[in-house]
């Protein structure tokens, strides 16, 4: 799609000279040209916006989750730690076979709360600026090239 030259009128000034404006960048000559191409990149821009914030939020609330998760786990473990503690010096004549039990009963929730943890941290964050810069960068390459032509 060829760009033809395009003539723009500015409204009289007071001595009623109007002014025509032949060298338009490309890009608002496109513009002016089809506004509609600019309302339909505008609104391709909103879409993507609205899939990056839905994107962005749900991984928000799911680390938030694993973390509410992460700080429940630690604190049942700390709770099973204490009651194995005082177990293990209360003279009622444990098993010394049952002793794996005291250690073990602690040890469950508080490898789930590493494990939640460690789920936070492994999923990198995109940053969205980044695709936002590299979008809007492919986007002034392609109007170079189409005012190129």
């Amino acid at each position: 799609m060829a760009i033809s030259t395009l003539v723009v009128h500015t409204p009289p000034d007071k001595n009623g000279k109007v002014t025509v404006l032949k060298s338009l960048h490309p890009v608002l000559r496109l513009f002016t040209a089809q506004p509609q191409l600019a309302l339909d990149h505008m609104g391709y821009y909103f879409d993507w916006l609205d899939s990056e914030v839905t994107r962005v939020s749900a991984q928000w609330r799911l680390r938030l989750i694993l973390l509410a998760l992460a700080i429940a786990f630690a604190g049942a473990a700390f709770v099973l730690a204490g009651v194995a503690v005082m177990l293990a010096v209360m003279p009622m004549g444990l098993s010394p076979l049952a002793g794996w039990v005291l250690v073990v009963t602690p040890l469950c929730p508080l490898l789930l709360a590493l494990g939640c943890l460690v789920a936070i941290k492994s999923k990198p964050q995109e940053g969205i600026v980044d695709q936002l810069k590299a979008q809007i960068h492919e986007d002034i390459l392609m109007f170079r090239e189409s005012s190129a032509r």
